[in-house]
């Protein structure tokens, strides 16, 4: 053994390797280190296991490069642990498939000297065992180049003890790849420390499940970049208790589009601190599921910058309760666009202590189907600047319960604009202290609906100033039911020109205490359409005062019907200019008690149109004063019929004039009884034209003594048609002075009968021309004694057919003179 031990370096590397075989593992022990870096690399290759283990590491060290690639595998596996103590460079020059051959309790027995010294390569292969037998300060000193090297099959196999090894710059080299095959028990193993070294890459590689692994304490650490390089779904994993126990500076780092993927349940995990972390844009980018998951703590605690960053659609995501939550500072930091998406099942979730401290702002912009999901004490809590911002729609929208309870004072303080909102309903619930707060231009922006729709108590209220104030179109809208409570103060308001806006609906529920108040301009502005709504009742109790104001318009255009409902008073105020206005139809319908009370000053007025539509009744009903009253004008359009119904008494006070001033019509169409009840100075009334017209059968009533008295004038006016019906005792009334002024076409309507009945005073005066008139009938009747008594120049004057016309008897009456004459 000392022989060998004496061996130089030259005689060892000379040695073959037949001769290093046969050395015993004494004497390999006893080579030096220089011995043993001498031996031959075939020599080397040559050694046994026992050879082997005869060396210690001093002489394993000095083994060079080539003889330790000389090694077997199987060389290198019978090396005992504490052999395995090869510098770093001698272990960079192992190949991988001697590498693998190292006994795990070599490989954890590797200083960090020595493991720096392991190639990529060789790092990768390591067997299973061998890299699980590695120790945490191995681990610890691995270098980068070394960790990249590891294979994903040996990260997954990689232990929580050896991750623990790893500094924060020793992770940053982990890959995606690596990590994602870490288990879950090593993610959550990993500290706050080595956090700083994940990279954002391996932070977005990391499997859901992996994620959830993660410890609180480590997601707490995450800076900015890392926090928002993970994915939405990594985020969705988290736990409620990861959520809560994640710092303020985590939740702040997330991006918005991450906020937006956290669930309802993660968002429900967060404390109130951590919501308020939360900066405009995360909030605005939070999902409406995730938002609905915010509890009533955070709700109640979110601050104003956040309450301002949501969105309509977030906050119309939000239940009643949560609503209900809001601190009035948060809610009045809500934008109006936000409130405006408020929906009719989410408004009855605020407070009344909310909606009282509302922004005006906000209140205008809660949309209508909201604002009609508001009780009467919601809207109790609004004051009159936060209602000021309601627009038109919104009014519509609060429905009349909400409305009746607004007070004068609030409901007056709306603008045109706001009350133009109001509707049929609502305007029909209104307190009358609120309508009487209203001026006239506020009225006029209510719809014409909704002015229809003011009930009797609301219409009461009204007051004379508000009244005279509403245009045409509101007047018109007016209901019969509010007409009919409107004050007569208030009426007394109507311009001429409202008036006429009145319908003939409306003026039919007109009471008489209100027509009675109404001033002669009111009256006189009705509309002609309107007047046929006022009943007979409202126009009979029109004080006389009013009557006598009434002008032609009016009157002419009162219908029939309302004109009979006027008293006999009343009617004895209409003066001429009045009567005279009044319509054919109207005048027809004038009762004889009407007709009494017009007095024998104003009866002048008619027309004489009007006074021949007087009924017979009425006519008769005059009294001889006004009968005499009458004008001949007007006794022009007097009837047959009128006259016949006159009573003697009535008929004999007209005057001469008047009767002189009868139609031709009318005289035609006179009566024997009429015409006989005649004074003789009524006769006298009439000129030869009227006599002439007079029907043949009405002479008839004339008497005798009536007959005479006709003047010549008149009687020259008689046709022969009349002549012929008189009796001979009324023509024994005709004095020859009468008889001679008959014309010779009227002498020849006389008959046989009148003409035996003639006297010879009556036949003698006839002129010759006269007496030639006479029909050859009329000579043959004549008597004996006025045959006798005609002068021969009359016989002489006798045409040859009157001569040859005349009896024996009458011949026989004649003197010879008076036959000679013939």
């Amino acid at each position: 053994m000392s022989v060998i031990s004496a061996l130089s370096a030259a005689q060892i590397s000379g040695a073959s390797s037949t001769f290093i075989s046969y050395l015993t593992s004494t004497q390999i022990g006893a080579l030096g280190a220089t011995q043993v870096a001498a031996i031959a690399t075939s020599g080397v290759n040559a050694l046994s296991s026992t050879q082997l283990g005869a060396l210690n590491s001093t002489d394993l060290q000095a083994l060079t490069t080539g003889q330790l690639t000389a090694l077997s595998t199987t060389q290198v596996a019978f090396l005992a642990t504490g052999q395995v103590s090869f510098t770093s460079g001698q272990l960079s020059a192992l190949i991988s498939a001697q590498i693998e051959q190292f006994s795990t309790t070599a490989v954890s027995g590797l200083t960090s000297s020595q493991l720096s010294g392991l190639t990529a390569g060789q790092v990768s292969s390591l067997t299973n065992t061998q890299f699980q037998s590695l120790t945490s300060s191995e681990f610890g000193a691995a270098s980068a180049t070394q960790l990249k090297a590891i294979t994903t099959t040996d990260a997954a196999l990689i232990t929580t003890t050896q991750l623990g090894g790893l500094s924060s710059s020793q992770v940053s080299n982990l890959s995606a790849a690596q990590l994602q095959n870490l288990s879950t028990t090593n993610i959550g193993a990993l500290t706050s420390t080595q956090a700083a070294g994940l990279t954002s890459t391996a932070l977005g590689g990391l499997t859901t499940t992996q994620f959830a692994a993660v410890s609180t304490t480590l997601l707490a650490e995450l800076n900015t970049t890392q926090t928002q390089a993970l994915s939405s779904s990594d985020l969705a994993q988290l736990t409620t208790t990861q959520v809560t126990a994640l710092g303020t500076t985590f939740v702040a780092n997330l991006s918005s589009a991450q906020v937006g993927g956290l669930g309802s349940s993660a968002i429900a995990a967060l404390t109130s601190t951590q919501v308020n972390a939360l900066s405009p844009g995360q909030i605005g980018g939070l999902g409406t599921t995730g938002l609905s998951g915010l509890t009533t703590t955070d709700v109640a605690a979110l601050s104003t910058t956040l309450a301002a960053a949501l969105n309509g659609a977030q906050l119309q995501a939000l239940s009643t309760t949560q609503l209900g939550a809001f601190s009035t500072s948060a809610l009045n930091a809500v934008t109006t666009s936000a409130i405006a998406a408020l929906t009719s099942s989410q408004v009855p979730g605020l407070t009344t202590t909310q909606l009282g401290a509302l922004s005006s702002a906000n209140v205008g912009a809660l949309n209508g189907s909201a604002l009609s999901a508001l009780t009467t004490t919601d809207v109790g809590q609004f004051t009159q600047t936060q209602l000021g911002q309601l627009t038109a729609g919104g009014i519509a929208s609060l429905g009349a319960a909400n409305l009746a309870q607004f007070t004068s004072t609030i409901f007056s303080s709306l603008s045109t604009t706001q009350l133009a909102g109001v509707t049929a309903g609502e305007a029909a619930a209104l307190s009358t202290s609120a309508l009487g707060a209203l001026s006239s231009t506020q009225l006029n922006s209510l719809s014409t609906a909704a002015i229809g729709a003011i009930t009797g108590p609301g219409a009461g209220a009204l007051s004379s100033t508000q009244l005279s104030g509403l245009n045409l179109t509101r007047v018109f809208a007016l209901s019969t039911t509010a007409v009919a409570a409107l004050t007569t103060t208030a009426l007394s308001g109507l311009a001429a020109t409202q008036a006429g806006a009145l319908t003939s609906g409306q003026l039919g529920v007109v009471t008489t205490t209100q027509a009675d108040n109404l001033s002669t301009t009111q009256l006189n502005g009705l509309s002609t359409q309107a007047l046929y709504g006022l009943t007979t009742t409202v126009v009979g109790s029109l004080t006389t005062t009013q009557v006598s104001g009434l002008g032609t318009t009016f009157l002419g255009a009162l219908p029939a019907t309302q004109f009979g409902g006027l008293s006999s008073t009343q009617v004895g105020t209409l003066g001429t200019t009045q009567l005279a206005a009044l319509s054919a139809t109207a005048v027809g319908v004038l009762s004889a008690t009407q007709a009494g009370g017009i007095t024998s000053t104003n009866i002048p007025g008619l027309t004489s149109t009007q006074v021949g539509v007087l009924s017979t009744t009425t006519f008769a009903a005059l009294n001889t004063t006004q009968l005499g009253a009458l004008t001949t004008t007007q006794a022009a359009g007097l009837t047959t019929n009128e006259l016949s119904a006159l009573t003697t008494t009535n008929l004999t006070s007209l005057a001469s004039t008047q009767i002189g001033g009868l139609s031709a019509d009318t005289l035609a169409g006179v009566t024997s009884t009429v015409l006989g009840n005649l004074t003789t100075t009524q006769l006298g009334g009439l000129n030869s034209t009227q006599v002439g017209g007079l029907a043949a059968a009405a002479l008839t009533g004339l008497s005798s003594t009536t007959v005479g008295d006709l003047s010549t004038t008149q009687l020259g006016g008689l046709q022969a048609g009349q002549l012929s019906v008189l009796t001979t005792g009324q023509l024994a009334g005709v004095t020859s002075t009468q008889f001679a002024s008959l014309s010779t076409t009227t002498l020849g309507g006389l008959t046989a009968t009148q003409s035996a009945s003639l006297s010879s005073t009556q036949v003698n005066a006839l002129s010759t021309t006269n007496l030639q008139a006479l029909t050859t009938t009329t000579i043959g009747a004549l008597s004996t004694t006025v045959m006798s008594n005609l002068s021969t120049t009359d016989l002489s004057s006798l045409t040859i057919d009157q001569t040859l016309a005349l009896t024996g008897t009458q011949m026989n009456a004649l003197s010879t003179a008076q036959v000679n004459a013939l």
